[in-house]
Formats: structure tokens, sequence, C-alpha cells
């Protein structure tokens, strides 16, 4: 497969804007390394499948941690098989979240995209999303461990 990279403006903020559309993860992977120029090592964290569908479900919150706090990062959203919206982020943390509406645990995750001192704008993730962020800044409070997390 080859990757298209079709290059947006960024928006003030939000940094670069890229989609890429009939490619694979290896090359959304490189893509997000040479974004993250300084550091050429990055962890990925990918978003699982919940043990259960949760469409339309009335959910409660059981538990929520913080598992991932970033200063720079690429988030890149799954928007159909082989193709990605991505974008840097300046500061982003991701939450855990646990919900249980048949008494089957599961966990969705929540992006916060902060700005100079208070959130931004916060949004669920999507199944099969991707987070990329700088390995050696020790920027992961928790590497997720329900639901199969990459």
């Amino acid at each position: 497969m080859r990757a298209e990279y079709l290059e947006t403006s960024g928006v003030e903020d939000l940094g670069i804007f890229k989609i890429l559309v009939d490619t694979t993860e290896d090359e959304v992977a490189e893509w997000a390394k040479t974004t993250l120029k300084e550091e050429p090592i990055i962890i990925k964290h990918q978003v699982p499948r919940p043990n259960e569908s949760l469409v339309g479900k009335p959910l409660t919150v059981e538990k929520a941690e913080d598992i991932i706090s970033a200063r720079e990062s690429v988030m890149c959203h799954l928007i159909e098989q082989n193709s990605y919206v991505c974008h840097k982020t300046s500061h982003v943390g991701i939450t855990a979240i646990q919900v249980s509406p048949n008494g089957k645990p599961s966990t969705v995750h929540l992006a916060c995209h902060y700005g100079e001192e208070e959130v931004g704008m916060c949004h669920v993730l999507n199944v099969g999303d991707l987070f990329f962020s700088p390995a050696g800044k020790k920027q992961f409070l928790r590497q997720a461990a329900s639901n199969g997390d990459k």
C-alpha cells in the first residue's frame, strides 16, 4: 500500500494536520516519528475495543484514571479502514473511563486537549485511534492494560 498525504493548514494551537489514505499502521507511525522530529523513539498507544457495544446505552462512570499526559504528541483518528486523520498536539491527556452498562466492565478513552491554563476540548476516542508520544520524557502515567491495549 502507498500512503497519500494531504496536508492542510493547521489551526492555531492545533498544529499540523495530515490525512493518510490507504495506509498501514507502520506508515502512520513513521509519519508520527518524523513529525515528532526531536524525539526519534516514540511510544504507540492504540484505543482498544470495549467488551461489548456501548452504542445507545446510558453509561455511568465507575472509575476514571489518567493514563497519559504528553506535552507534544501525534493523534491519529481512524476514519475508515486503513485511513487516518492525524494531527500534532501541543498538550493532551488521555483518561481511561470504566463503565459497566450490563455488569460487564468496558473501558472508553477520553482525550482532552489543553490550552495555556485550562482544558480546551475533550472527546471520546474511537476504537483503532492511535496516539504517539516521545518515549524519553516519561509522559505515560500508566500503560493501560484493560481491554487488550497495545
